[in-house]
Formats: C-alpha cells, sequence, structure tokens
C-alpha cells in the first residue's frame, strides 16, 4: 500500500502527517520533495542516488530512528542527477519489499538486544556464585542445521518467510526457557537473579510480538499482491 501525502502550499504539516501516518502503519515514509527536502537527512544513500540509479530502493531506507524513512537529498548537483519518472517505480519497489524490511530490522534489533542478555545472564551466574558452564543445545543445532538445509534450496519469498517463521519459533523456545528459569528463581528466592530474567522474558515476548506482527503484515501484501 502507497499513501501520498501532498499540497501545493509549504509549511502545512505534510512531513508531519506523513512521518506520523508511517508510525501508526509500521511504513516507510519517503521524502520525495526533490527541491526542498525536510524529514532528517541519513548517512547513507538518500532519494536521490535511488532516483539515479546509484543505490536501491531498501537500500537508501534508514532505520536508526522511530520511524523507517528514506530521506531525499540536499543537494543541487543530486536533485540535478535524480530522474523524478523513476519515483513511482522505486516507491512500488519499496512497498514490496517493506514487510521483509520490518523483519530485517526486528531481527537486527533484536541481535544487539541479544547482547545484552548475554551480559545479563552472566550477572545471573554471578549473583548465585556460580560459573557459567558452556554446553551444546541439541534444540538450537537441530534448528541451525534445519536452517541451513532449508536456505541452500529455497530463496526468494519462500526462503523470507520461512526465516519469520524459524524466528518466531525462536523466539518461543527462548520464552518457555526464560519462563522457567525465572520461575524457579523466584520459588527458590533468588531474588535478583529473577529480576534479570525476567527482565530477558519480556525483551523475547516483545520481540515474539514484533515478529508475528510483521510476518502477519508480510502475509498479507502477499495475498493482495496475487
Amino acid at each position: 500500500m502507497i499513501l501520498a501525502v501532498t499540497g501545493g502550499k509549504g509549511g502545512v504539516g505534510k512531513s508531519t502527517v506523513a512521518y506520523n501516518l508511517a508510525a501508526q502503519l509500521e511504513g516507510v515514509v519517503v521524502d520525495g520533495d526533490l527541491a526542498r527536502a525536510d524529514l532528517p537527512a541519513g548517512r547513507g544513500p538518500d532519494l536521490h542516488d535511488v532516483l539515479a540509479g546509484r543505490a536501491t530502493p531498501a537500500e537508501a531506507v534508514e532505520t536508526a530512528g522511530p520511524v523507517a524513512m528514506v530521506p531525499c537529498g540536499r543537494t543541487l548537483a543530486g536533485a540535478r542527477a535524480a530522474d523524478p519518472t523513476a519515483l513511482a517505480d522505486a516507491l512500488e519497489t519499496l512497498a514490496e519489499e517493506t514487510g521483509v524490511q520490518s523483519v530485517s530490522t526486528a531481527f537486527a534489533d533484536h541481535r544487539e538486544e541479544t547482547e545484552t542478555q548475554v551480559a545479563r545472564l552472566e550477572d545471573v551466574f554471578e549473583t548465585l556464585g556460580e560459573e557459567p558452564d558452556a554446553r551444546e543445545d541439541i534444540v538450537v543445532t537441530a534448528m541451525l542445521d534445519e536452517h541451513r538445509q532449508f536456505s541452500g534450496a529455497n530463496d526468494g519469498e519462500v526462503l523470507d518467510r520461512y526465516n519469520m517463521a524459524v524466528g518466531q519459533k525462536t523466539e518461543h523456545y527462548e520464552i518457555a526457557a526464560y519462563g522457567n528459569l525465572a520461575s524457579l528463581a523466584e520459588k527458590a528466592v533468588y531474588d535478583e537473579a529473577a529480576g534479570l530474567l525476567v527482565e530477558t522474558l519480556r525483551e523475547e515476548q516483545a520481540a515474539l510480538e514484533t515478529l508475528t506482527e510483521a510476518s502477519e503484515q508480510f502475509d498479507q501484501h502477499q495475498v493482495a499482491s496475487d
């Protein structure tokens, strides 16, 4: 779905409306004002680069802020190099990839979150006065083996959807593990350890919700495209 916020007069709030629409719809806002860009500029490729063929629409998406966006360039040289007639195709491509982009963003965010969770687990062991003992998790190993086999035989939208399912499966597994550990810690009156485990449990639950919503959006887009 592509929504356009337009108007001939400046300073009436078009950018604000577009930005907040993207936030509510969990979409990507594209600053299409090739002459007087208003949304914050990013550090990577921008809409000028996309329209000049120097970058793909997905490469120009900035995900560092609360709303994913494609900023427009702010240089005269960039505006001259851009082909305005390519905007429609760029928007269509971006609309097709938005579902996958949201999943990629969710995975990237959770990857950073996992690093914090590892440090938190070390804190749990420290509060218990124990040293962690690394062991192979046969369930995780099996999921990784399955993923390697599937990804070697599939690509495109099939692989994208499979990755979403694997992500949700992993989150369910982690939620079960952290949920039980937190419960046991609470019953054993290891309050500090229980608090740390509950914090991670809530992060895993939030990650599952994000992945589930993104997967549902992807499915809806696929149905609408058929």
